[in-house]
């Protein structure tokens, strides 16, 4: 492939054998490297952590990709109760506060 390239042949110009005998060849060093790491995270005992991160990253990539859709009517509903939750709560603790420092 290097040969081709350094005489300034493009990929979809060199015969079609040469290109899938090298991609199959990057796949399995590919392969190899992944086994590598899995053993170590097995051995290190992060194995179960790294496929739960990618996994939460598969998840990113989906919603960033997509979209991520969201409720308006709950959310609006979500941010009145929340709001006035949190007007209490700090009533509350105005009420907890004055005891102190009256």
């Amino acid at each position: 492939m290097e040969e081709y390239w350094e005489k300034g042949i493009d990929t979809k110009d060199i015969p079609r054998e040469l290109v899938l005998e090298d991609v199959q060849n990057d796949v399995l060093d590919t392969e190899q490297v992944m086994l590598q790491q899995v053993k170590i995270l097995k051995k290190e005992g992060q194995y179960q952590l790294c496929t739960e991160m990618m996994e939460g990253l598969l998840y990113t990539i989906e919603a960033e990709y997509n979209g991520l859709y969201i409720n308006q009517d709950t959310m609006h509903n979500n941010k009145q109760r929340l709001e006035k939750e949190i007007e209490e709560l700090k009533q509350q603790a105005g009420l907890i506060a004055e005891r102190y420092w009256k």
